[in-house]
């Protein structure tokens, strides 16, 4: 796995996703809940995934590359792969998460 599997877009949303996985693990998620996304149009929708208008297209293109599990009931699952693809890149730092977030505005 790298981001030359993905475009731009779909790594920053990756980005996204993996500062919110780390934010819930600060909050006291367990591992498998902090991973679990919902994008499930007629329930919940994830404030990360509802910020950004093209979700579904980052979603499918992250499920095609292996670094998500997506269900058709609306809910996905962040791959440990793209976890540790993330820690790799980020040292598992929320701050450098943070700034790399904030240099893309």
């Amino acid at each position: 796995m790298n981001n030359s599997d993905l475009t731009n877009e779909t790594y920053d949303f990756l980005v996204l996703l993996y500062r919110e996985y780390l934010q819930r693990i600060k909050d006291g998620y367990d591992i498998r809940n902090a991973a679990l996304f919902n994008n499930d149009p007629l329930g919940l929708i994830d404030s990360v995934i509802a910020s950004e208008p093209d979700a579904r297209t980052y979603i499918q293109e992250l499920n095609e590359n292996g670094y998500v599990t997506a269900s058709v009931a609306g809910y996905f699952v962040i791959n440990r792969s793209a976890i540790k693809f993330m820690e790799t890149r980020f040292s598992r730092s929320l701050d450098k998460v943070i700034n790399f977030i904030n240099a893309l505005k």
